[in-house]
């Protein structure tokens, strides 16, 4: 039997799917009503300002899909601070 650690980018690899889904079911629940009944959701008169941190794969693919979706995006990353 062969044992094997996985690298850095390997576990980022595995990693970046699971994140993203996470984000988008997050900000898919932020766009739904509080509940059954509630009405419809009010419109929004300004985009949505977002920080995204960490300038990576997963982030700047993130900071693309929240601007094209219309979002104010901001990017912060290690080097830049």
């Amino acid at each position: 039997m062969t044992i094997r650690s996985r690298t850095l980018a390997e576990s980022l690899l595995l990693i970046v799917p699971v994140a993203a889904v996470g984000l988008v079911l997050i900000v898919g629940s932020s766009e739904m009503g509080s509940g059954p009944g509630e009405g419809p959701v009010p419109q929004q008169t300004t985009p949505p300002r977002v920080i995204v941190v960490g300038a990576g794969l997963s982030g700047l693919s993130t900071a693309l899909e929240l601007a094209d979706g219309g979002a104010s995006v901001v990017v912060i990353d290690m080097s830049s601070v």
